[in-house]
């Protein structure tokens, strides 16, 4: 999906404002291109170690399912989450605590934590930390801020938990804010300065207004085209196949068992184990039979055939 989304950030780049719809598809189109790259780059390594007698622990566990983004930051990019937490957040954690209880001062303490200690041992933690995981990817004002930005979402969770206990959003408005708030931060990520990175963010929100190509303003019903808030632009032939291929981008990682839930009975990473019998739909259990010696035969070939082929992968970079 990377020849749909790269145009829109270009446009972006070069000042041109970007409109509601081509907004979000660059948003999410993104997120799921890295997701799909780097989960995917993920289960390689884990695959071809497996191959050596080797054990790596697992990398991606279905993070875009996540209800809060505490949980995004447990499935998503699992080892570089603990090792900055081991390495980085606790040590400094610890000896911000250890310096205020020599002062007589409190530390955290569940729901009687003061406000004092919240904003001493895990607001300053969190940032720094957040701040740190940016730059590790990209020497970058982009890099730092998207992951400030994670770092302030995660100090709203726990805020939220703090004060709330466990209390969730009703009606799975939960995974909705917490996908909404985890694209949103993917544009600082992708886009090339921070002028770029704000035309597509406000974009998201309808500051540059709503518009479609010509052929997608052909499919919508008279009642809508004829409120006149909606512009047409030039016909876009890709408009639909990226529309398409978002969809069921989406559909698999929103719903479809990842690779850890499919192999869980062999134990495909460090620490997978096999779940509740049922967990996963015994006919996308992967076993060594026919169907699925066939299907991975066409997955071969479809990628033999295309090896020749121009593909953008991501991480590379950092």
């Amino acid at each position: 999906i990377a020849p749909f989304v790269s145009p829109i950030y270009e446009q972006a780049a070069a000042g041109h404002p970007v409109a509601l719809v081509q907004a979000w598809m660059a948003a999410i189109g993104f997120t799921l291109q890295i997701y799909f790259d780097f989960s995917g780059y993920s289960d390689m390594a884990i695959g071809i170690a497996r191959l050596f007698g080797i054990k790596l622990p697992p990398n991606f566990n279905s993070p875009l399912r996540a209800r809060n983004i505490i949980g995004f930051w447990a499935g998503w990019h699992m080892t570089l989450t603990r090792f900055l937490t081991a390495y980085l957040y606790n040590p400094l954690t610890l000896w911000l605590t250890r310096r205020r209880l020599a002062r007589g001062l409190k530390g955290l303490g569940g729901r009687n934590t003061t406000p004092a200690s919240f904003l001493h041992l895990l607001i300053l933690p969190t940032l720094f930390t957040m701040a740190i995981s940016g730059l590790w990817h990209g020497a970058g004002y982009t890099f730092i801020l998207w992951g400030l930005i994670n770092g302030v979402y995660l100090v709203i969770n726990h805020a939220w938990i703090w004060m709330r206990g466990t209390h969730r959003l009703r009606w799975g408005s939960d995974h909705l804010l917490t996908f909404v708030c985890i694209v949103a931060a993917m544009t600082f990520f992708r886009a090339p300065t921070l002028a770029s990175a704000w035309n597509v963010l406000t974009g998201m929100f309808g500051a540059h207004g709503i518009s479609l190509p010509l052929n997608a303003l052909d499919r919508l019903p008279d009642l809508v085209r004829s409120q006149g808030f909606v512009s047409t632009i030039h016909p876009d032939p890709q408009f639909f196949p990226a529309l398409r291929w978002m969809l069921a981008l989406l559909a698999l990682a929103l719903i479809a068992p990842n690779t850890q839930q499919m192999l869980e009975r062999y134990e495909p990473a460090l620490g997978v184990k096999a779940g509740p019998v049922g967990s996963v739909p015994h006919v996308l259990e992967w076993k060594p039979s026919l169907a699925w010696g066939l299907g991975m035969a066409v997955v071969a070939g479809v990628g033999v055939a295309h090896i020749a082929g121009v593909s953008e992968f991501l991480y590379w970079q950092f």
